[in-house]
């Protein structure tokens, strides 16, 4: 039997993202497909790890996911390395986050002395 689960999921998009890849590797998108700045692109200049990245990313907002390939070749068009800097962005805001959280938790309380009786 098959997998289920996360894993099998994950190796089902991988293998959707490489097909995906691999069928259009010198194909240029037609301007009746895609309206964007990515239909210029030769997708043969497009770095496979950006645009694997990108796709997945995408996915996020779309279904298809041929749909979410036009939407990365479109800000691929714009930035090469799009999804690394989109990528360090948002590592970037979490971070900057936590350290508002921190900012915002009231201090502990100063821990008073004990007195032994003595004074």
């Amino acid at each position: 039997m098959g997998q289920t689960g996360p894993e099998s999921r994950k190796t089902q998009e991988e293998k959707t993202l490489r097909v995906l890849i691999r069928r259009d590797r010198m194909v240029k998108w037609r301007s009746s497909d895609f309206s964007g700045k990515g239909k210029d692109l030769d997708i043969s200049k497009v770095s496979k790890a950006q645009l694997r990245a990108g796709i997945a990313i995408e996915m996020e907002h779309t279904k298809n996911p041929t749909i979410a390939k036009k939407i990365a070749l479109d800000h691929l068009a714009e930035n090469p390395r799009y999804y690394t800097y989109l990528k360090k962005m948002e590592r970037q805001m979490r971070i900057d986050a936590l350290k508002q959280k921190q900012k915002q938790k009231p201090a502990p309380a100063a821990r008073r002395k004990r007195s032994n009786g003595n004074n």
